[in-house]
């Protein structure tokens, strides 16, 4: 597909939604993710984000996935998109540790080590192939692929790949204050360890060395579809664009964010884009009015992005309108404050 906007080359086609799953030990450093009410609960936040998605409700843990300070998980706005666009859902393990309690196809891989010590994804490649195999698989006349991911300590993992492909972009957090100071100094720990200097990995060695499980295989998917596809997310979608180019591959790609990603001042998601050579998208839902607090945050900057939220929300608005996205995102979250 070339040559033409990613909204586009959409009109005529049904999305289907993939949501990769996945677990790294990087989740666990202190300070570095607020994906899960404790460095520990991070291992439930992929598993539990797939069960809301699936179930309307969490059966690994008890609710949703919080922040420290209960600001709930971005699937919520995933879900309302979702029920808005009616489209199917799959889910996809690249190295879960806590399984969900929800049909997922097993890409093979297993969850990633500390992003600070030796070859975290020592199966990088084959995600990546598998990755890619899933793609074609998917590809079919009518349907484009949004593709989205759902790993705590994710963004993490990202600084590093981008780091050791020679991107001087900086990364998101699921925090109000991005603590990049944390973030780069676990990448300078892990380029240590594997032996690299910033800018010297090539290719999937990157992934390897610096990334997590979730990454080769979104690449993977991107590099080996045949129709349209949405990176539904923000620099970790990025990372994955950074590292799909980086094997050689010239497709065009698109992002689909949210707004609270593009205009968050500490992070680099449209230079990132430029970089890569993708077209950045991004919806506009605001919760400024939203009459419930825990949605209210995510304009102080807490959460912004995860489980598709922002291209999900974007596809949403496109066929929909802001006001209705919203009225469902505010249904599916007062489901949750009234159990």
């Amino acid at each position: 597909m070339t040559g033409r906007g990613f909204l586009d080359t959409i009109e005529d086609r049904s999305p289907l939604y993939v949501l990769l799953l996945g677990n790294t030990e990087s989740a666990k450093i202190p300070g570095i993710s607020a994906a899960g009410a404790s460095p520990e609960l991070t291992d439930y936040t992929p598993a539990a984000d797939a069960e809301f998605l699936l179930h309307g409700e969490c059966r690994c843990i008890d609710g949703v996935p919080v922040t420290p300070d209960g600001i709930p998980t971005p699937a919520v706005i995933s879900c309302a998109a979702l029920s808005l666009l009616d489209a199917p859902v799959l889910l996809a393990d690249a190295g879960l540790g806590p399984e969900p309690e929800a049909p997922v196809l097993n890409l093979g891989g297993s969850p990633g080590g500390d992003v600070r010590e030796p070859k975290p994804v020592p199966d990088a490649r084959g995600l990546f192939d598998r990755g890619a195999a899933l793609g074609r698989e998917l590809s079919r006349s009518d349907t484009y692929l949004v593709v989205a991911e759902s790993i705590a300590g994710g963004t993490t993992t990202a600084q590093g790949v981008l780091t050791a492909l020679g991107h001087d972009a900086t990364v998101s957090s699921s925090l109000p204050d991005n603590p990049l100071e944390l973030k780069r100094e676990a990448v300078r720990e892990g380029l240590d360890a594997s032996g690299l200097a910033p800018g010297d990995a090539s290719g999937l060695e990157a992934a390897e060395d610096m990334g997590d499980p979730v990454l080769p295989a979104v690449a993977g998917i991107a590099g080996g579809a045949d129709c349209p596809v949405l990176l539904a997310g923000g620099t970790q979608m990025g990372a994955a664009a950074a590292l799909l180019r980086a094997t050689g591959d010239t497709r065009d790609l698109a992002i689909g964010t949210t707004r609270w990603i593009v205009e968050d001042g500490s992070s680099d998601a449209e230079e990132l884009a430029a970089e890569t050579g993708s077209e950045l998208l991004n919806s506009e839902l605001s919760f400024e009015t939203s009459r419930y607090p825990g949605l209210r945050a995510y304009e102080d900057g807490a959460v912004r992005e995860g489980v598709g939220a922002g291209g999900l929300s974007l596809l949403a608005e496109q066929r929909f309108g802001a006001e209705p996205l919203l009225d469902e995102v505010e249904a599916v979250y007062e489901s949750l404050v009234d159990t």
